[in-house]
């Protein structure tokens, strides 16, 4: 049944949309065009940053930007101490900002490399095993690694052997605009659209350089090179893949942004803190999770983790003031309901407060509502550290909601139904 289109209605937070007659089923899910490549760029030998040129065009609704690297690592001496996280920790961030017709300047997207690539199996329980995040090839033989694999400790203790040098690596992220594990009714409110941010989204890397394949004595070397090639540089691709809702079902509704940002919490690692230490001051948004990563840095390195660790940190909890959102006590409990409610397998390191929990997929609404709170009412991430140390490394990331999203009215075969999920007023 085709929409029918009448009066344009306005959100609380200014957002104008229509109001369909009757929004067809098919709404329910997002089909979508498939990557298409948008950008190619030269990944620095030396740590930098890289900034896309050309703005993300939003001609349709965005629903999944895709990251390729890849390159080639000739090692001289074997690597003995490969980073849990290597090859997803080249970037040590992706920054993905714009301005927002009513929300003004907004960064949906800012965390590392390793956040990016190892979110999906942390808060969506359909994802880890079967995804080949890496491939790794060697001798002619390709092997292929999963994000499970980087909870497994498999690149370690001797990943980069020099007798197998040189590796040709591809790495691949995909970060999508909605929030992860939900059903396709619910990520269709969180789409990029052009109505909602013009033609203004911006895309930003910051990289590593060779230290963060690992480090080895002074007598070898580790070179980063083209794909393929023993001369020439790194390779980084950007690709993006739209929902192609057509122009009728997208003007009904009102998205929300979903945002994923991190901060760093190693100045608050360096020595032992007691029970309900403050290690970081949220934002007052309507949050989805809270993640917390904690581990030792690599020395030498651009802020590259060694190793993670679960003994750093306890007792981890969310604060309004001072008063626990929930008793949260033991933190491997916690993660463990995490696991059991919406995530699939411990990563050692990563402590998940989940607040979108639901089954049999994720509940965006249900969250944290900080948003509600007074200006002066504080959020806070608090913890105990009880192994502090100079080395120590840590951050946070907070996944919230700006906006209210609004999808206006929806039908069925057997009759219209509603399907706001928000208040219009």
């Amino acid at each position: 049944m085709a929409a029918s289109t009448t009066a344009a209605q306005t959100t609380s937070k200014g957002v104008k949309y229509t109001r369909p007659g009757l929004m067809p089923f098919t709404a329910r899910t997002m089909r979508t065009s498939g990557f298409q490549q948008f950008d190619t760029e030269v990944f620095p030998l030396a740590a930098g940053q890289i900034n896309v040129q050309k703005n993300i065009p939003l001609l349709q609704p965005l629903a999944h930007v895709g990251i390729k690297w890849s390159g080639r690592l000739t090692v001289t001496v074997s690597i003995t101490d490969s980073p849990p996280e290597v090859g997803l920790n080249v970037f040590s961030q992706i920054k993905i900002f714009g301005t927002h017709v009513s929300l003004g300047s907004e960064t949906p997207v800012q965390m590392s490399g390793e956040w990016a690539g190892r979110l999906p199996g942390l808060v969506d329980r359909a994802k880890g095993s079967g995804i080949a995040v890496m491939d790794v090839t060697s001798g002619g033989v390709t092997t292929y690694y999963v994000i499970d694999d980087f909870s497994k400790g498999v690149f370690t203790p001797t990943f980069f052997a020099a007798g197998g040098s040189p590796y040709d690596i591809n790495v691949r992220w995909i970060i999508p605009t909605y929030p992860m594990g939900v059903l396709d009714f619910n990520a269709l409110q969180y789409l990029w659209d052009a109505r909602s941010w013009g033609q203004t989204m911006q895309m930003q890397f910051q990289t590593r350089d060779a230290s963060a394949v690992g480090a080895f004595g002074t007598t070898g070397t580790k070179v980063l090179s083209a794909y393929g090639s023993a001369t020439g540089n790194p390779s980084v691709q950007v690709l993006l893949d739209y929902a192609n809702l057509g122009p009728k079902l997208d003007a009904s509704i009102a998205k929300a942004v979903l945002v994923r940002t991190t901060q760093g919490i190693s100045q608050f690692l360096t020595a032992a803190l007691p029970v309900g230490s403050r290690l970081l001051l949220m934002q007052n948004k309507k949050t989805l999770n809270v993640l917390v990563k904690t581990g030792t840095i690599e020395t030498g390195s651009n802020n590259v983790y060694a190793s993670l660790s679960d003994s750093i940190i306890a007792q981890t909890q969310l604060l309004k003031n001072a008063s626990p959102i929930r008793n949260l006590v033991l933190n491997d409990m916690t993660d463990f309901l995490s696991q059991f409610r919406e995530a699939r397998r411990h990563a050692p390191g990563y402590l998940v407060i989940g607040c979108d929990d639901g089954e049999p997929a994720n509940n965006p609404h249900a969250a944290i509502r900080a948003n509600e709170w007074g200006a002066a009412t504080q959020f806070n991430l608090a913890s105990q550290v009880v192994t502090g140390a100079a080395t120590n490394l840590g951050e946070a990331l907070q996944e919230y909601v700006d906006g209210e999203p609004v999808i206006a009215q929806a039908a069925s075969s057997s009759g219209a139904v509603s399907a706001s999920t928000a208040s219009t007023t």
